[in-house]
């Protein structure tokens, strides 16, 4: 059992270092580059691989089979809320609620989730805002499902917004992994902000 374990171990390690090898040539891009639609871009691109390099990270420390949602949550929206906010506005964050353990696959889907959330909520929700606030609130709900409360205090959805026609890439990456990966709901509320609920059996 030492041995398997060792053996998942090295292999998130080995997996995790080059996503971050993969992200050291994003930045490399990033800072040749002067087109600010090419840079935008190339930062979207570069959360997504950090947020998978994030479980992997976790998984080298775990039993290489689950990961901490929680501290996952936390590594996501922290590293986007620095990359993203190119514009150096005041923007926080708080996760709260259970911290349950989810298998490694399931933790992919949630980092590529929330990291889109998160990139969602700078571009779109604080757009014309100095300040922003993003809460996350994990909660183990009966009948063995999770449900992730995603929440910003930005300018929310326009009235009449539907998510499966009226969405960017983002939130379409969002929908989709929701439905095919995680086979669970995604509810969204725009009352004083943006507010999206994702459901799901670990």
């Amino acid at each position: 059992n030492r041995r398997i374990l060792k053996i998942c171990r090295d292999a998130h390690h080995r997996i995790k270092n080059n996503l971050q090898i993969l992200s050291g040539l994003f930045l490399l891009q990033l800072q040749q580059c002067s087109d600010p639609s090419t840079k935008a871009i190339l930062i979207d691109n570069l959360m997504r691989v950090r947020s998978i390099a994030y479980v992997h990270q976790l998984l080298s420390r775990e039993d290489g089979s689950s990961v901490n949602l929680s501290e996952l949550c936390e590594k996501i929206v922290e590293s986007g809320l620095q990359l993203s906010n190119v514009e150096n506005k005041f923007l926080t964050f708080s996760i709260s609620g259970a911290s349950p353990f989810i298998d490694s696959k399931k933790a992919t889907s949630i980092a590529i989730i929330l990291n889109e959330l998160v990139t969602n909520s700078i571009k779109h929700g604080f757009k014309d805002r100095l300040f922003g606030r993003i809460n996350v609130n994990i909660m183990d709900a009966q009948e063995n499902v999770i449900v992730i409360e995603f929440s910003d205090n930005g300018a929310g959805f326009p009235p009449g917004f539907d998510i499966e026609g009226d969405s960017n890439l983002g939130l379409r990456i969002v929908l989709d992994i929701v439905k095919e990966d995680l086979n669970g709901c995604l509810k969204i509320d725009s009352d004083r902000g943006a507010k999206i609920t994702i459901s799901f059996k670990p």
